[in-house]
């Protein structure tokens, strides 16, 4: 199975795709081998003082995540309709946020991750729009992922008496993911 690399309207398991980046019928494949999604680097506040030794990490935080997307333009008949994929390809870029919905060869489940505008410069050079031109996508998102939602416990009464024979104040919630 290919990975699944897909521009969508919403966090949910079954959402309206707007650009499939990873399909020969939207004109766009992904190259798997090069795809990075490195966490973002750590950001942090640190205070010092000249009457003790070492410092102190007052604070500390993710910045955004660069992702990066090595693309290639799939077989398409003529330049203009290689203008036609790359044109919706900006299009989705230019967004003020989107939605990127992740599911890498092998995983389970997909994981969502919010995008912001990106800046881009494709050069619409008649010679560039062949076959297997590739193209180096670098998003700007959110530090995190997000996977679809998960159902609460439902059904459970606790009790507030601690001689309850049964959830006496408090109840085991197993099977947590994350």
């Amino acid at each position: 199975m290919a990975s699944t690399v897909q521009f969508v309207d919403s966090i949910t398991s079954s959402p309206t795709v707007r650009l499939d980046l990873n399909s020969a019928s939207s004109g766009l494949m992904v190259d798997e081998d090069g795809i990075d999604f490195s966490p973002p680097p750590t950001v942090s506040a640190i205070a010092s003082t000249m009457l003790m030794d070492g410092e102190h990490v007052a604070a500390s935080k993710r910045t955004n995540r660069v992702m990066k997307l090595p693309l290639k333009l799939a077989y398409t008949a003529t330049s203009d309709a290689a203008a036609t994929v790359l044109q919706n390809l900006g299009r989705e870029l230019d967004r003020p946020s989107n939605i990127l919905k992740l599911q890498l060869h092998g995983a389970t489940s997909p994981v969502f991750v919010r995008t912001f505008r990106t800046s881009y410069s494709l050069l619409m050079l008649r010679l560039l729009l062949t076959e297997n031109t590739s193209i180096g996508l670098e998003l700007n998102a959110e530090p995190y992922a997000l996977g679809l939602l998960e159902t609460p416990v439902s059904g459970v009464t606790v009790s507030t008496d601690p001689a309850a024979v049964s959830n006496a104040c408090f109840v085991d919630v197993t099977g947590v993911k994350g």
